[in-house]
């Protein structure tokens, strides 16, 4: 997850971050694992980063990062279920108990 983070300028680790954060502030009664949160997330970054701060990558308008998210999210969901594979091990990963509060964060 390490190399993913660094070619995205810290927009991985920080999305994760700000998942948690939507979970565990609106989020409080349903259950959405870090696994799964990191697991999506690797996986429907692709090669979306932060503008760098010498301004040599072209930004993105606001707001069509968090619509990729979701259109991956809709394009992906098939009956309630991901294809998730840890970006560490490479090991599945259910998502059979957190795919509803993965759906509200985003959603959020």
């Amino acid at each position: 997850m390490g190399l993913k983070n660094i070619q995205s300028n810290n927009l991985l680790y920080a999305t994760c971050k700000h998942f948690r954060y939507v979970r565990d502030t609106e989020f409080k009664s349903y259950h959405l694992s870090g696994i799964v949160i990191d697991s999506f997330v690797h996986s429907a970054i692709g090669d979306w980063k932060y503008v760098n701060n010498d301004g040599s990558e072209q930004g993105e308008n606001s707001g069509e990062y968090e619509k990729m998210l979701l259109n991956y999210f809709d394009s992906h969901n098939i009956l309630g279920f991901l294809s998730l594979y840890s970006p560490g091990s490479n090991q599945f990963v259910d998502t059979k108990n957190s795919i509803i509060c993965l759906e509200k964060v985003l959603k959020k």
